[in-house]
């Protein structure tokens, strides 16, 4: 099923809204699988961007060599499934429109007006996506409407005070789809997807009774004289760099969970 791509400018524009894009950003990401990115020729620079209330932005994330996603569980939802790690921490509000491509075919898109963005991350909250489905390209219209302090930089009730918006890396916080420990069930890889369940029409190759016949004594296979040599040192592997926030981001994960589950 084809559907179309709308800008979350075009969108703003026809809903009347007040403000109107100071900035306007594109952040064309290549993505080469475990964490490891590139940006593309011409793309503008997301980390130390800083964005004001009124700026927008269009991020492709955009799987390289044949690779793509695949979801092979949706549980309930995948959250924060494309936002970038901003700081400080706070409580930001914006318009968005996120589409998900598959061999330049849009597979599934989602609007959201005045979506709210707690803690360290700005761009999409929960999204549910069907198991089966397959990406390769990531793409997030985004305008930034209102960014205000929260409980850790002060007191938003009684005295609410603008604050900036820094981007902090060109992943999605915690990481790349297939990387997030909060809600799991997304796989990257190239080449066919993984079968994660047991297929009836699937029947093993019958394999002939065995006869019975004379059998060779077993024989010890020769063992070659253990010579004394350096020992092996064992080299970790690399781990992949902390991501900014993790703590705040973690406790939002907590709080979207018990909004859900009122």
């Amino acid at each position: 099923m084809k559907l179309r791509t709308i800008s979350v400018l075009a969108l703003s524009t026809a809903l009347a809204a007040p403000l109107h894009a100071q900035s306007r950003y594109n952040f064309d990401v290549l993505y080469f699988g475990n964490g490891v990115t590139e940006l593309a020729d011409g793309s503008d620079v997301p980390v130390f961007t800083e964005l004001q209330p009124g700026d927008s932005f269009l991020w492709n994330f955009t799987a390289q060599n044949g690779g793509y996603w695949n979801v092979f569980s949706e549980g309930d939802g995948f959250f924060p499934f494309m936002a970038f790690p901003v700081s400080p921490s706070g409580a930001r509000t914006g318009d968005f429109v996120l589409d998900l491509f598959r061999n330049g075919e849009n597979v599934f898109s989602l609007m959201e007006q005045s979506s709210r963005q707690r803690y360290g991350h700005l761009g999409t909250n929960r999204v549910n996506l069907a198991q089966g489905l397959e990406f390769d390209r990531i793409t997030l219209d985004y305008l930034l409407l209102t960014a205000i302090e929260d409980e850790f930089g002060g007191d938003p009730i009684t005295d609410p005070q603008n604050i900036r918006t820094q981007i902090d890396g060109s992943l999605p916080t915690p990481g790349a789809p297939e990387q997030s420990t909060f809600t799991p069930g997304i796989e990257y890889f190239v080449g066919t997807a993984p079968d994660h369940g047991s297929n009836p029409d699937q029947n093993p190759d019958p394999q002939p009774d065995p006869q019975p016949g004379p059998q060779p004594d077993p024989q010890p296979d020769p063992q070659p004289d253990l010579q004394p040599g350096p020992t092996p040192v064992a080299v970790p592997e690399p781990t992949s760099a902390l991501l900014f926030g993790a703590g705040v981001l973690a406790m939002a994960v907590m709080r979207h969970r018990r909004g859900c589950a009122h």
